[in-house]
């Protein structure tokens, strides 16, 4: 058995002992593709239940739901990229960030621009391309090669302060729908490297691993996909979070 194979078995094992894989079931959709935007960006760097605040405060704004759908709403029900810019143009920038979104998080401590001011520029990119909805951002984001998005567009939104790492970016087609993505934050880099024993620190590589385990692992359990690995393993990292925390506080 070769290292790489070797590496694969030994977190495709560990997730099997740790997870449940049986419970693997498709995540569902958000109502509009803004909410995609601002949970792609906002939790880069800090705790998911502050960046969160902020999706729900977008959508109590437009007064949609934040509770993930079983199907897209149709085209006509959402809010669409351009409505979204919308908002910006009415607010502003600083606006947006401190009456809707009520947060001045940066994309980095050191020259970052506001995670708001990135949401905008990401929005931007999409309106510029003619991705609207849901249903338009899948066709442009997600296919089963992975061949996509165009380069013009993925150079476009990695370009946007905070975002060279891409991690934002895995996310949002993740959330798009597309059952081959992982997002390799905090949550899932812990998973992989507490299975491994070492420290995994390339983003690339934790996604690597990941696919293939969940390749490896797909035979016994057919439903599960990486994506819904991801979505295994982060309910079971904020779980464990949730216990050590009790445990700290006793």
């Amino acid at each position: 058995m070769t290292t790489d194979a070797a590496t694969i078995e030994r977190l495709a094992v560990y997730c099997e002992a740790h997870l449940p894989l049986t419970q693997a079931t498709p995540p569902g959709s958000y109502h509009s593709l803004p909410l995609c935007m601002l949970d792609a960006i906002f939790p880069i760097g800090v705790r998911y239940a502050a960046a969160f605040a902020v999706v729900c405060r977008y959508a109590e704004h437009r007064r949609i739901t934040v509770e993930e759908l079983p199907a897209l709403p149709p085209i006509e029900e959402q809010v669409t990229t351009s409505a979204f810019l919308d908002d910006y143009a009415h607010y502003g920038g600083d606006g947006m960030a401190d009456r809707i979104l009520r947060n001045r998080q940066r994309t980095s401590p050191r020259n970052g621009i506001l995670k708001a001011a990135a949401v905008e520029r990401w929005a931007k990119v999409l309106a510029e391309a003619g991705i609207e909805t849901m249903q338009n951002a899948q066709g442009k984001f997600v296919s089963p090669d992975g061949d996509l998005p165009e380069p013009a567009i993925k150079e476009a939104l990695l370009a946007i302060p905070g975002q060279r790492s891409g991690v934002s970016l895995e996310y949002f087609i993740l959330l798009l729908g597309d059952e081959m993505r992982i997002k390799p934050d905090r949550r899932v880099k812990r998973f992989v490297d507490a299975a491994l024993g070492v420290h995994v620190e390339d983003n690339a590589r934790v996604i690597h691993l990941l696919q293939q385990a969940s390749a490896r692992l797909a035979p016994s359990y057919p439903n599960l996909t990486p994506r819904r690995l991801d979505k295994l393993i982060w309910e079971q990292q904020r779980a464990e979070q949730v216990r050590r925390s009790c445990r700290d506080n006793l």
